[in-house]
């Protein structure tokens, strides 16, 4: 099973970044497991088996705490505008077999 984290910047529930990790599940039939976290608790998260980290558009890839909280190792995407708004999972999905 493939690990990926989604960092996003939203606690509500039902944020566009939460309804990609759910459909990103069950598109993958379970083989790719999704954990969502917020900048918050990135700092706190510990990395193993992750193979990317895609952060929500609206945060910048160079920020400290993304930065130097992820590991070297893991890739480190921003989510495609394009895919973003137009709620493409099927091509947030590619992005993270590609990988």
């Amino acid at each position: 099973m493939e690990k990926v984290v989604f960092i996003d910047r939203s606690t509500l529930a039902g944020s566009l970044i939460k309804i990609f990790a759910r459909n990103i599940q069950m598109l993958s039939e379970d083989q790719i497991s999704v954990t969502v976290l917020t900048p918050e608790r990135l700092a706190s998260y510990r990395f193993s088996q992750e193979k990317i980290v895609l952060v929500d558009p609206l945060l910048s890839l160079t920020d400290p705490m993304i930065h130097q909280t992820i590991p070297p190792r893991i890739k480190r995407l921003s989510f495609p505008a394009k895919h973003y708004s137009g709620m493409n999972t099927e091509g947030i999905l590619e992005l993270i077999q590609q990988a």
